[in-house]
């Protein structure tokens, strides 16, 4: 498995397992979606 990401540095990469360096690249992806979706997305009416 390669242990590679786009969010880590080499230290980091180093000192983490691959499942770790997947599920931290998973979240930080989904929280960058959700950011964009909320950038995008409002309300019709003001929620209650």
């Amino acid at each position: 498995m390669t242990r590679t990401s786009k969010y880590l540095n080499q230290d980091t990469i180093a000192a983490l397992q691959s499942f770790q360096i997947e599920k931290i690249d998973r979240e930080i992806t989904d929280y960058l979606d959700t950011n964009n979706k909320m950038n995008t997305y409002h309300f019709e009416y003001f929620p209650k």
